[in-house]
């Protein structure tokens, strides 16, 4: 069976557009457009009526989406069984980090597993927030931990280890800021800019791969605010560095603040008064079974990250 052709299939109708479902699952337009077309020279049948938009599936994908659904949906049970089996006594954790917060909770994460049994085994990963969400659904790790604005994914089970802010700050020296009223947000003095205002200033900010940036980005779609002067720095304290010493603004998590111990050198700042807050989470995919041993590392995890909430 081919399990990615069924999933590029159920993508594509559920998106109602090839190149947003293509996107979706990080391969080219070109590539899915040829995955159905050899799905339809398979099934005889034409799935999708290409004329209509959004793209609709013809009577025939009706039929084929129904059983495509189904089969994956038991073909996914099938193997989660069989691994159980395999992994029933594993003590190998497959755990995906994101870059940032490595330093901060990685020694957490191994520590309360050798509590559990010297004898664990870790199958590591360390990536962006973004590569971390889609190595979880695509179950190539058991848990991720990882920053997400959004913790509604009904397939997947967050556990909130930390709600942060999202701030925009620049440097005390920076001229935007002679003469601008603020406003105390979040317990802090905030220098208060319109979204029109926003919009005129110079930014750094890290490239699309990271959450941040898409986070960032959505917020600032929602605000109708385009950036048009922006610098791409990948290093994200290479760009902490660049904002206390040039008259540029950009948006950092809190926690990376604190770390950096930069509070002193930099102003925060907001549009229209607003918050921007995301959170901290252990994400686990709600059907993906683990060996007893990894389950009971897990609830440990959670119960030492939410024992004071």
């Amino acid at each position: 069976m081919n399990e990615n052709r069924l999933e590029y299939f159920i993508a594509a109708a559920e998106a109602g557009n090839i190149t947003k479902a293509a996107e979706r699952l990080y391969i080219s337009q070109p590539a899915l457009s040829k995955h159905i077309n050899k799905l339809e020279a398979e099934t005889g049948a034409k799935l999708f009526d290409r004329d209509s938009v959004p793209l609709k599936l013809t009577e025939a994908g009706e039929i084929y989406l129904s059983y495509a659904i189904e089969t994956l949906n038991r073909y996914k049970n099938m193997r989660a069984d069989i691994d159980l089996i395999n992994k029933t006594v594993s003590k190998t954790i497959s755990f995906g980090i994101s870059l940032n917060m490595s330093r901060y909770f990685i020694n957490d994460v191994i520590r309360i597993a050798l509590d559990i049994d010297p004898e664990f085994d870790f199958d590591i990963t360390e990536d962006t927030s973004l590569n971390m969400e889609r190595m979880l659904k695509n179950g190539e790790i058991d848990i991720a931990f990882l920053s997400t604005d959004e913790i509604y994914d009904k397939n997947i089970e967050y556990t909130v280890v930390k709600e942060d802010h999202i701030y925009l700050v620049c440097s005390k020296e920076n001229p935007a800021l002679a003469g601008r009223k603020t406003a105390v947000i979040n317990g802090i003095e905030t220098y208060v800019f319109s979204s029109s205002e926003t919009a005129k200033l110079i930014f750094y900010s890290r490239d699309k791969n990271y959450k941040l940036t898409e986070t960032v980005n959505s917020y600032l779609r929602r605000k109708g605010v385009f950036i048009k002067n922006n610098t791409v720095i990948s290093d994200i304290n290479t760009m902490l560095n660049l904002v206390k010493d040039t008259n540029r603004f950009a948006f950092f998590p809190e926690f990376l603040l604190d770390e950096a111990d930069i509070w002193d050198k930099i102003s925060v700042c907001s549009i229209d008064g607003d918050e921007l807050v995301w959170y901290m989470v252990l994400a686990k995919l709600k059907d993906r079974k683990l060996s007893r041993p990894v389950a009971k590392w897990l609830e440990n995890i959670k119960s030492f990250y939410t024992r004071d909430k």
